[in-house]
């Protein structure tokens, strides 16, 4: 599928010798069709796509001025007049996309200078860090769900996996130890395939689902109760009504949801004296650092594992030859 780009041609009218001055609305047309370009290559989700239109559309309209004239009270306003936006979450978002757009105008040359900043405003807002899966919430799941929820949920608490690569999941991707997924969320920044081992009981859970599947003609692991492919809307909404029917917690800070169990499956090995190294290799992370911030500071608050790092300690200390 080809894409015609047009030529940038900004709004205002030129007056005498001075040259034209791109408006903040042909700006964010042209980023727009940038991302369309990433999204027809398969570079950028639909959703993310969808989103970053309709924020960057309503600022456009908002905003219908010269690039010159742009101001960072203008993002600041921004958030102020948008009361909807309840979760620091959102606002951070929101602002990220708006920040992401003239950053690749000036990365283009298209205008000298990114014209906005992180608001001052955003600083120090605490994100709202996913919690792992009580293991009651997953017991209950498993045992009142629909078998295709099981199936699902079992898979991510057995290998941490992100829940879109869940979804994405197909069986060329799969092996006997191992699963290698082309197409993956850090594809772009790595240029690799994601490949995460399988315990023996997963990879036997897996050779058995795909006894199971000959001559079904869909290609993807997991289906959803039509025999089709799970979407992101669909698969939330169909773990949201078995945890209502079985009464878990319905707050929206607190609700369980499948991502849950990637931190479960964190906060397990953690706890288990499995390194950092090896837990971001499984999971797909470069670097070590989110590993110890942020699943790491759901150990720092339980008890049982404070009491069994000190008695560890202890044990080595009491072991340590005398000098």
């Amino acid at each position: 599928m080809s894409l015609p780009l047009r030529a940038f041609v900004p709004d205002p009218e030129p007056s005498g010798d001075h040259p034209m001055t791109p408006t903040v609305p042909s700006i964010i047309d042209l980023y727009l069709e940038s991302l369309l370009v990433r999204h027809v290559a398969g570079e950028y989700a639909k959703d993310a796509l969808s989103n970053a239109r309709r924020e960057l559309r309503r600022f456009a309209d908002s905003f219908a001025i010269a690039i010159t004239d742009c101001r960072q009270h203008d993002l600041t306003r921004w958030l102020s007049i948008n009361p909807q936006w309840k979760s620091s979450c959102t606002k951070k978002r929101v602002a990220s996309t708006i920040l992401a757009c003239f950053r690749w105008a000036e990365e283009e040359e298209l205008v000298p200078k990114c014209q906005y900043h992180w608001p001052k405003s955003l600083k120090g807002l605490p994100d709202k860090v996913r919690r792992p899966a009580d293991p009651f919430e997953y017991v209950a799941l498993m045992r009142g769900g629909s078998r295709e929820l099981r199936r699902a949920l079992f898979f991510l608490r057995r290998t941490g996996c992100r829940t879109c690569e869940m979804r994405e999941l197909c069986w060329q991707d799969v092996h006997d130890d191992h699963i290698s997924l082309e197409k993956h969320k850090t594809r772009r920044k790595t240029g690799r395939a994601r490949k995460y081992g399988l315990d023996r009981s997963t990879a036997n859970f897996l050779r058995a689902l795909r006894r199971n599947r000959q001559g079904h003609p869909e290609d993807h692991v997991f289906l959803n109760c039509e025999g089709g492919k799970w979407d992101r809307h669909t698969f939330a909404r169909h773990l949201r009504r078995w945890a209502k029917r079985i009464g878990l917690d319905e707050g929206v800070e607190t609700r369980v949801s499948a991502y849950c169990l990637r931190h479960t499956y964190a906060v397990d090995a953690i706890e288990a004296g499995v390194t950092s190294r090896q837990i971001a290799d499984q999971q797909g992370h470069e670097r070590t650092g989110m590993i110890d911030t942020v699943y790491g500071s759901h150990t720092r608050q339980r008890t049982a594992h404070l009491n069994s790092v000190a008695e560890d300690i202890l044990r080595k200390r009491l072991r340590k030859p005398k000098e």
